[in-house]
């Protein structure tokens, strides 16, 4: 059997989902965020590796015994082109403040009290890139890792344009009973859905 493999280029659009703890599943009320613009994602699979062991004497190996590695996981980074506070919350656990006249404007942003203790919550990521043949686009790959937690983000700003790059551990979603990850082919992107101008309630609906 002879084929050519897939030629996957650029991410076309990614969305998170926040997941409700007790079942791993789609958070009821939760809203998906869209992120619209273009983005850089890198993962690094987490290996549990495996022992080896020799017996033997001084001329030769007599017997070898090993167990093999294990996947447990990924470290997932992300890098937008811009700074979307919803995104910034979901992994974080922060709180957007909007304006009292005007909720849907954005007046500021701020991480979890010291006596909160955390509030990052599990989300799903679902990131779609472009599958060419030609000059044509066929379809996407869909690019699911089921369940995911972030953690605070670095912030650096020097005479450029600031691209905030955000860290995310993804493992399996036992709950649910869906592997770390998977991979399917689909025809076109999902339509935007639309998000409650008050993202932090994404946060705040969960139960912990």
């Amino acid at each position: 059997m002879s084929t050519t493999g897939e030629i996957l280029y650029n991410v076309k659009k990614v969305i998170l989902t926040p997941l409700d703890p007790l079942t791993g599943l789609p958070l009821s009320g939760g809203n998906p965020i869209n992120i619209q613009c273009d983005s850089e994602i890198e993962t690094d699979p987490e290996i549990s590796q495996g022992q080896e062991k020799q017996l033997r004497d001084d001329q030769k190996i007599l017997a070898t015994a090993s167990t093999p590695d294990l996947l447990y996981g990924y470290k997932l980074k992300m890098k937008n082109t811009t700074f979307e506070l919803t995104v910034a919350a979901l992994i974080e656990g922060g709180t957007i403040r909007y304006d009292k006249d005007d909720p849907t404007k954005i007046v500021g942003y701020d991480t979890p009290m010291l006596s909160e203790g955390s509030k990052i919550k599990p989300f799903k990521a679902d990131i779609f890139v472009a599958n060419y043949e030609g000059e044509d686009i066929k379809n996407y790959a869909k690019v699911t890792f089921n369940k995911c937690t972030g953690k605070a983000f670095k912030m650096g700003f020097k005479k450029d344009f600031f691209s905030p790059e955000f860290e995310v551990k993804c493992r399996e979603n036992t709950k649910a009973k869906l592997p770390i990850k998977s991979i399917e082919f689909v025809d076109s992107l999902p339509q935007d859905i639309e998000e409650d101008k008050k993202e932090s309630n994404i946060i705040d609906n969960q139960e912990p």
